[in-house]
């Protein structure tokens, strides 16, 4: 995930959503600035026309958001999440140690193939397209992120690089699969270990083109169902 953040001319943003004068509105009727999903508009887009179904996500919320929402303007802002949603490169989960309590060692390697990174920067162009035009360009003061000065596209790939996020849809890390490429099988059992099953997120061999609530719970009713078949001997 890129973002891409512009100052408002306006206040009425989320930016001060915290302030307690917004508590009292939204207990009592459920309206106002707390009953926002802070991501309130969203577009799936392909970035080659010729691909079979869209390969971003972008994500518009009325709120400065950067280094996972840690980091503030103190101004009013609006920004767009730009997600790869169909990623090629894959990153790793290994053991740290034989100590179960490490911490385990993860590399996202993320924009590693070079066509991820063409693909981002045109993801970049567009919503700076749709932020020139009507009604967002009344709306906007100015780029802050990557900012009006950064246009060539090395200056946006090593903006890109120095700054992409992941958008918190971890998958794939105990993947389906043989034993010599997954780590479970099409019963969810581990391979090689007997009475133990994953069932969630991790076993996707793939991700989603998109969010991955709903597929959880249908891996997670599905495993279910195999639970209870196995315990009756079905």
């Amino acid at each position: 995930m890129g973002f891409v953040n512009w100052r408002c001319a306006t206040d009425d943003t989320l930016d001060d959503a915290a302030n307690p004068r917004y508590l009292l509105p939204w207990l009592l009727s459920g309206r106002g600035k707390l009953s926002s999903n802070i991501a309130e508009a969203a577009l799936h887009w392909k970035s080659d026309s010729s691909l079979r179904a869209p390969d971003f996500q972008i994500v518009f919320g009325p709120v400065y958001y950067w280094e996972h929402g840690f980091r503030k303007t103190g101004a009013p802002a609006l920004t767009a999440g730009v997600v790869l949603i169909g990623p090629s490169s894959r990153g790793s989960v290994r053991l740290r140690s034989s100590d179960p309590a490490d911490h385990p060692k993860i590399l996202n390697n993320m924009l590693r193939e070079e066509s991820e990174v063409q693909a981002m920067l045109r993801a970049i162009e567009l919503v700076r397209e749709i932020a020139s035009r009507a009604p967002l360009k009344t709306r906007i003061r100015e780029e802050l992120n990557p900012s009006a000065v950064v246009r060539s596209r090395r200056g946006l790939t090593q903006w890109l690089r120095a700054t992409c996020e992941h958008e918190y849809h971890p998958t794939c890390t105990c993947r389906m699969g043989s034993p010599e490429t997954g780590v479970v099988d099409e019963q969810l059992r581990v391979h090689g270990v007997d009475a133990l099953r994953i069932i969630d997120a991790s076993v996707m061999p793939t991700i989603t083109s998109g969010n991955t609530n709903a597929p959880t719970l249908m891996i997670a009713e599905r495993g279910a169902e195999m639970v209870l078949a196995a315990r009756s001997g079905g």
